[in-house]
């Protein structure tokens, strides 16, 4: 029998929520057997009560831990982040001991709570809450973390890179030329080319100018005009996405042959020579007046 033995419901839980606050706002729920000497069955039992009854507690991992010290691992997160611009999630992890899923999901929970809480306030930083104001503008891009200036000047040097080219080119060479965060420059690259601040298009790896796609594209209708067909090859040497597709949207009378497409115009001559060789009982060799990729 020890002092505990009669220790009412109501007062394990309020010993139990002061030792939370004496530990900072975490402690180990094995920790709490020794410091209240309860059987930790009544420790936990307890403790189920709590957390339903105080919702800015949860339980992770055998541990108790409060919104505060919620609020002190983004504050030391944002002091940190500030210093070096980006961070690891893996690193915080270790820090905190604590796994980067839960650390993941504190940080999207705040940044979420920040956006409803700008909103609210139409927008204005200032009219934040301290709370609010800390990872300001910062973007989660798993595995890391961003700050705002570090984001800004990746979009500045993106935008500045892909201005300067004017033929398709890989993206893993652009990455490793200026060593770009991979997942990070992935997801700003395409949201730059959605809102039209850059101007061209993904296809795969490749990255293909607009000012390349329009050459590419008056090369291809200047030769389909001259010559009535063009061959499959010469639009994928021109770097043509969807070749086939842009040819039967834009010359739609047109037939489409395994290695070639052709005109109506070139169509209609080889029926009128068949018609001719027919009509004056002749054989014909369509081969002799057709270019050789004809299939």
């Amino acid at each position: 029998m020890n002092r505990k033995e009669y220790i009412t419901p109501k007062q394990l839980e309020n010993e139990i929520f002061d030792e939370i606050l004496v530990s900072g706002g975490r402690i180990n729920i094995i920790e709490l057997q020794n410091i209240l000497s309860v059987e930790l069955y009544y420790i936990e039992r307890h403790i189920q009560l709590l957390l339903e009854d105080r919702k800015e507690l949860m339980e992770v991992n055998g541990e108790l831990i409060s919104d505060y010290y919620i609020e002190k691992i983004i504050k030391e997160i944002d002091e940190t982040l500030e210093l070096v611009g980006d961070l690891k999630l893996s690193d915080i992890s270790k820090k905190f001991d604590l796994s980067t899923k839960f650390i993941s999901k504190i940080i999207e929970e705040h940044l979420d709570k920040q956006k409803v809480e700008l909103l609210n306030n139409n927008n204005d930083k200032n009219k934040l809450s301290e709370q609010m104001k800390l990872l300001y503008g910062c973007r989660l891009e798993l595995p890391l973390l961003y700050t705002q200036n570090f984001i800004s000047s990746h979009i500045d040097l993106i935008r500045s890179v892909f201005s300067a080219i004017t033929i398709p080119t890989n993206l893993p060479t652009i990455l490793s030329a200026y060593n770009f965060h991979p997942s990070l420059f992935h997801k700003l690259l395409e949201e730059l080319i959605n809102e039209n601040k850059i101007n061209g298009e993904l296809q795969g790896n490749l990255y293909v100018p607009k000012i390349f796609s329009k050459s590419g594209q008056l090369a291809v209708e200047q030769f389909f005009s001259q010559n009535g067909y063009i061959e499959y090859d010469r639009l994928r040497k021109l770097q043509f996405s969807n070749g086939r597709g842009y040819l039967k949207k834009k010359y739609n009378k047109g037939v489409e042959l395994e290695s070639c497409f052709i005109s109506e115009t070139q169509l209609i001559q080889v029926n009128e020579a068949i018609d001719v060789a027919l009509s004056n009982d002749e054989v014909i060799d369509i081969r002799s007046f057709v270019p050789s990729c004809f299939s």
